[in-house]
């Protein structure tokens, strides 16, 4: 299959499987690292299968304006237990599905550690999936130099820009392809979940 060149995405928490699908459709995917952080979006939470239904993780941050900072600058507020109980929702959803006893332990060990910086988090996060699928990916992967508004990128440059285009509000209507889910004889099959759900339930995506 031909590759496209170049995907321009946000840094996000756990994203969606389409998210995840650049990394296998571009020779290169750069990540922004140079904007202001953006509310209600995928940069501080994440959506997975629990047995109620769809249920929203989030990152809790630190107090102040956000939204005027750059992303690298976000600090997440860890005075209280928030990766204890996040991970205990992750394991109570997932625990059961089938490869979960291969990879839990290689997700657990970043919500044992102290992450000062929301960006950081996020980047770790994303390179442990990462390299759990490196034999579906293969994008050089970079990150932007400066801040480039999106009418402004070069009329020959080769990267799409994907930045603010995956999500809350619009992530389940992406055309995703089936597969069994944990609680799918309950809810029916939930599409374009965290990129967890499609890793513990088939060990791909």
């Amino acid at each position: 299959m031909l590759k496209l060149d170049t995907a321009l995405i946000e840094i996000q928490y756990l994203p969606p499987v389409t998210y995840m699908e650049l990394f296998k459709n571009f020779n290169r995917v750069q990540i922004e690292s140079h904007e202001n952080y953006q509310k209600n979006s995928f940069r501080n939470r994440c959506i997975i299968a629990a047995s109620g239904g769809v249920q929203t993780l989030s990152i809790p941050l630190k107090q102040g304006k956000n939204a005027r900072q750059n992303i690298k600058d976000v600090q997440i507020a860890n005075e209280t237990a928030w990766q204890r109980h996040t991970w205990k929702a992750i394991k109570t959803a997932y625990g059961s599905a089938p490869y979960w006893i291969f990879y839990a332990d290689k997700i657990e060990c970043h919500y044992s550690k102290k992450y000062d910086f929301l960006f950081d988090f996020n980047f770790a996060l994303l390179q442990t999936i990462l390299d759990l699928m490196k034999k579906e990916i293969t994008a050089d992967i970079s990150f932007t130099e400066k801040y480039i508004e999106k009418d402004k990128l070069p009329e020959q440059s080769k990267i799409i820009d994907f930045r603010n285009k995956i999500t809350p509000k619009n992530y389940s209507s992406a055309a995703v392809s089936k597969y069994p889910q944990v609680f799918s004889d309950r809810s029916g099959f939930i599409p374009n979940l965290s990129i967890l759900d499609a890793l513990f339930c088939t060990g791909s995506f």
